[in-house]
Order: C-alpha cells, then structure tokens, then sequence
C-alpha cells in the first residue's frame, strides 16, 4: 500500500 508521505503525516496526526 503505497500512500503519499503527505498523506501518511496527516494520518499519523490524524490518528495521534
């Protein structure tokens, strides 16, 4: 699953 790193940063503080 390949995921942009924007994204993966605004889902690692979605998810804090």
């Amino acid at each position: 699953m390949h995921v942009h790193r924007s994204s993966i940063q605004f889902l690692s503080e979605f998810f804090r």
